[in-house]
């Protein structure tokens, strides 16, 4: 599908990094779907890919090795970018927000390995309580080892921040994606509950 001159659709791609340098990529959660010609001219001599990135990731990262708190350069932008910014994308971000609290508050009713205190109401994540699974004993760090290996959903873990058996799972991204996010950790679930609730599942159906 990919030829010169097609016009494509890549659904859930994304931007990696191949040997310091932008590669664009499709894994197993996307789709190339090919559509009618596009209206305009792509500007070829503006190719990202060829700009090599070692050097700028590994500043960040010796930055990072020292403080996590945003760089000064950074800190310094600050006030100009805040006051250059237009009202509608401060409303627009609180709406956004907003849905995707209504999303996670409704999606983990469904998830029954997982509960918490109550619905997020200022913050952009939640502390989530683990139980009900079968072949993961009582441990936050291989709840998350299996989570991203089995569903590549990365949550971080409680202990990094002194609670244990209480992931951190942020909603601070678009709905679709948070959507797909909770449906894998629920199917996740579904494959390590508890015997004792698959019986009673089990058991459910056949009464029906």
């Amino acid at each position: 599908m990919i030829k010169p001159g097609a016009t494509v659709i890549l659904h859930k791609a994304k931007i990696d990094m191949f040997k310091g340098s932008m590669r664009l990529a499709v894994d197993k959660w996307g789709r190339v779907e090919v559509t009618k010609d596009a209206n305009f001219v792509v500007k070829e001599q503006n190719n990202l890919s060829l700009v090599e990135y070692e050097l700028v990731v590994e500043s960040i990262i010796n930055c990072l090795n020292i403080s996590s708190d945003p760089a000064t350069f950074i800190q310094g932008a600050f006030p100009e970018i805040l006051e250059k910014t237009k009202e509608d994308f401060f409303s627009n971000t609180i709406i956004i927000l907003r849905e995707c609290a209504d999303i996670i508050h409704e999606r983990i009713k469904d998830i029954p390995c997982i509960t918490y205190p109550q619905k997020p109401e200022g913050s952009m994540f939640v502390m989530l309580n683990l139980s009900l699974l079968e072949d993961i004993d009582d441990d936050d760090v291989e709840f998350y080892m299996k989570l991203s290996k089995e569903e590549s959903v990365i949550v971080l873990t409680g202990v990094a921040v002194g609670m244990k058996n209480w992931p951190r799972v942020t909603f601070a991204i678009d709905p679709p994606s948070l959507e797909d996010g909770l449906g894998r950790i629920k199917a996740f679930y579904q494959r390590h509950m508890l015997r004792r609730n698959k019986d009673f599942i089990s058991d459910q159906f056949n009464a029906c």
